[in-house]
């Protein structure tokens, strides 16, 4: 695939370009992860929400979110949203 480069150089240049953009994007994200972490804990919940589980066999059966995650005391949740 010629994807526009026509030298050595050109596709040289390119990849050079890329790799420093690539750089730059592990530093934002390091960045980003160290602010996050300078955060103060979030807040308490306003109470032990109950759920069902939907796997493992167990349908059906109720569990509070306090016995979700075991001894963990943290959650971290990202959520991906798609267009249509």
């Amino acid at each position: 695939m010629n994807y526009g480069i026509q030298t050595k150089a050109e596709s040289i240049a390119a990849r050079d370009s890329l790799l420093k953009d690539e750089q730059e994007l592990v530093e934002k994200v390091k960045s980003v992860a160290e602010r996050r972490r300078s955060l103060p804990l979030g807040g308490q919940l306003k109470e032990d929400y109950v759920f069902e589980w939907a796997n493992d066999g167990k349908i059906g059966k109720s569990v509070r979110f306090s016995e979700l995650f075991g001894d963990k005391n943290t959650l971290l949740l990202y959520s991906w949203m798609y267009g249509p």
